[in-house]
C-alpha cells in the first residue's frame, strides 16, 4: 500500500512537516507524486481566527439563534425529507 507524507515544496527541495519517508535511499532517485492543495486547506485555523469565530458564535447564541428557527428541532423535522425503505411500508 501506498503511504503519503505531508511536506512543503520548495523550488526543487521537499521539506517534511511530519514523519517523513525513513526507507528512502540516499543515492538512488525515488518517484514521487506530488498534489499541491489550497493555501487554506492545509493551514490549521489561526488563533485570530478563533476568537473571530468565538465571538460569532456567541453573539448567535445570545440573540437566541438563526432568525425564524427559534427551535431547531421543529426546523429539523419541518427540512428533512424522509422517504421510504425498501421493505418497508411504514
Amino acid at each position: 500500500m501506498r503511504k503519503t507524507y505531508a511536506g512543503i515544496l520548495i523550488r526543487d527541495r521537499i521539506e517534511w512537516t511530519g514523519h517523513g519517508p525513513q526507507d528512502l535511499p540516499a543515492d538512488q532517485a525515488v518517484k514521487v507524486r506530488v498534489t499541491i492543495l489550497d493555501a487554506s486547506a492545509g493551514e490549521p485555523p489561526s488563533v485570530e481566527q478563533g476568537r473571530k469565530m468565538r465571538e460569532a458564535l456567541e453573539a448567535l447564541a445570545r440573540e437566541g439563534g438563526l432568525p425564524g428557527n427559534p427551535d431547531g428541532v421543529t426546523w429539523q423535522r419541518k427540512v428533512r425529507r424522509d422517504r421510504r425503505l425498501p421493505g418497508r411500508n411504514a
